[in-house]
């Protein structure tokens, strides 16, 4: 296969800590074996909303490895006016549309520049829509197909976030679509993308070598008590607060059990932890890969009770070590977790919550089972290498229909 000059474009990269930014990261990476990549990206900033992020970062070039990551920001009279914008941005909806045509005209110029000698552009989405549309400008401007992975939240309202009209245009528009789930390649095509163009292609689980549980449990002081984790970002749609609420219902029963949060916290999740003063709650927002690893391993089971999710890769590490997992029952989940073969969904309240926490708590055959049973469906069929191969064939496939010129696959 001859290696094809990709542009990957996401507003949010590395080294921000989320799923979205260190997923992109891996499969760059492991793409690298197949095509030329050039990351294109907007801000690395964890902590703040994207349009702030993006209005305060700065220009950088540097080398993950092999692969050239241009950070592109706003500079002059734009970076001042794009801050103030971005205070007003959650609250105003007035506000936003003016944003997205000073931020355009700066994403618009780095993809003209970057795109060029490119076969075609890549868009990730974790943000910023008018950054997809400015993608899907510029590969139409170059004759160069474009490839969108929407990573899209399906339960949102109708008309909404990924169902707006401003997305069903991308749908439409784009050469190739790239869903985590065939439940969302279903949904997609539902709202105008072409069935041919819109292929699944997951990510895999996140690993370091060499994880240490025992080390980690004697740092938390956890010992030999039950452990509970949820991993990922504090924010009220992963279900951080319910499951923190349920830990009063299962100390009835288990009254030495451990919860840990390990993830980035926001203003609200540290206000809501603060009020609650209980040695039994473990916060770690700054874990490292090793630590992040070294707790999936130490634990009795993951609890991500999430209501918004295109995959939720999260489950997919816990089942690399073998770890029962507890998420909620939205429809995307189905098809990911097999309840009560691989895993429990549930309502995501704290009652249910509490529940399926002592059940498997009471039951450690079940835990073993449930576990493992995830562990062989990771290996089967969520490697990285596998993944990214099949990625490149998507490419190779798109071009192929685009250009006139057909590329060896």
């Amino acid at each position: 296969m001859n290696k094809l000059k990709t542009l990957i474009c996401i507003p949010r990269y590395w080294p921000a800590v989320g799923g979205s930014e260190l997923h992109t990261r891996e499969l760059a990476h492991y793409l690298s074996s197949y095509a030329e990549i050039t990351v294109l990206n907007h801000n690395s900033c964890s902590s703040l909303p994207n349009e702030q992020a993006c209005a305060t970062a700065k220009n950088k070039i540097f080398h993950d490895q092999q692969i050239p990551v241009h950070q592109v920001a706003p500079t002059s009279w734009r970076r001042p006016l794009l801050k103030t914008l971005a205070l007003f941005h959650p609250q105003m909806r007035l506000i936003r549309p003016i944003y997205d045509l000073f931020f355009s005209t700066v994403s618009y110029k780095a993809l003209t520049q970057l795109s060029a000698g490119k076969d075609l552009i890549h868009v990730i989405y974790n943000g910023m829509t008018c950054v997809a549309e400015q993608a899907l400008k510029v590969a139409k401007q170059h004759n160069i197909p474009f490839v969108f992975t929407p990573l899209a939240h399906t339960h949102t309202e109708e008309g909404k976030g990924w169902s707006s009209s401003r997305f069903l245009q991308i749908y439409r528009q784009a050469d190739a679509i790239i869903a985590m789930t065939h439940y969302e390649r279903e949904w997609l095509i539902k709202r105008g993308a072409h069935p041919t163009k819109t292929h699944v292609c997951p990510v895999g689980p996140l690993l370091s070598n060499n994880p240490s549980p025992e080390h980690f449990k004697k740092s938390y002081n956890i010992g030999q008590a039950p452990s509970i984790l949820f991993l990922g970002r504090h924010v009220e749609t992963k279900g951080y607060q319910q499951l923190a609420q349920a830990a009063q219902r299962v100390w009835q029963e288990y009254p030495e059990t451990r919860f840990i949060f390990m993830g980035p916290q926001t203003e609200k999740s540290k206000q809501f932890f603060n009020s609650i003063n209980d040695s039994r709650i473990l916060l770690i927002p700054n874990a490292s890969d090793k630590e992040k690893c070294s707790a999936l391993a130490a634990c009795d089971l993951l609890c991500v009770p999430s209501t918004q999710e295109s995959l939720g890769v999260i489950y997919l590490e816990a089942w690399h070590y073998a770890k029962p997992v507890i998420a909620a029952n939205i429809e995307v989940m189905q098809t990911v977790i097999h309840d009560g073969q691989d895993g429990l969904l549930i309502p995501p309240d704290t009652n249910s919550i509490a529940n399926a926490i002592t059940k498997l708590l009471s039951n450690p055959e079940l835990r073993l089972k449930l576990g493992e049973s995830g562990q062989n469906r990771v290996q089967q069929h969520f490697s990285w290498s596998q993944l990214a191969k099949k990625m490149a064939q998507i490419y190779c496939t798109t071009l192929n229909t685009h250009a006139a010129i057909k590329v060896s696959c």
